[in-house]
C-alpha cells in the first residue's frame, strides 16, 4: 500500500487511514477516508456524485438511496478537515454539472 501525496507536504497514509503533515496525524473516519483516496486518485478530473457513491459506499454493489443524500454530508465534512484543520492549498471543488475534483498540489 504506502501512501499518496495529497499537495506538497500534505500525505495521505493508505494503511493507517489517516493523513500526515509535517508531523501532524489526522485519522479519518472511514468514508472520509475512502472519498479522498477517490479524489487523490482522479487529481484534477472530476468524479461525479453517482460514481463517488458507487465506489465509497458500494464498491460491491447497487448504491443505496441514503448514501446518495449523505454523500455531500461527508464531502462537506472532508472540505472542513482539510481547509480548517490541515493545509489551505488542498481542497475539493465542486464542477458545475460533472461532479468533484481535488484540486491545488
Amino acid at each position: 500500500m504506502g501512501s499518496m501525496e495529497i499537495t506538497k507536504g500534505l500525505w495521505l497514509d493508505l494503511q493507517r487511514r489517516e493523513i500526515v503533515s509535517q508531523g501532524a496525524v489526522e485519522v479519518l473516519p472511514e468514508m472520509e477516508f475512502r472519498l479522498l483516496a477517490l479524489l487523490v486518485e482522479n487529481r484534477g478530473r472530476a468524479v461525479s456524485m453517482a460514481r463517488i457513491v458507487k465506489l465509497v459506499w458500494h464498491p460491491d454493489g447497487p448504491p443505496a438511496k441514503a448514501a446518495g443524500k449523505n454523500a455531500p454530508l461527508f464531502l462537506r465534512a472532508l472540505v472542513f478537515r482539510l481547509r480548517s484543520r490541515l493545509d489551505r492549498r488542498a481542497h475539493i471543488q465542486a464542477v458545475s454539472g460533472k461532479g468533484y475534483r481535488l484540486a491545488g498540489r
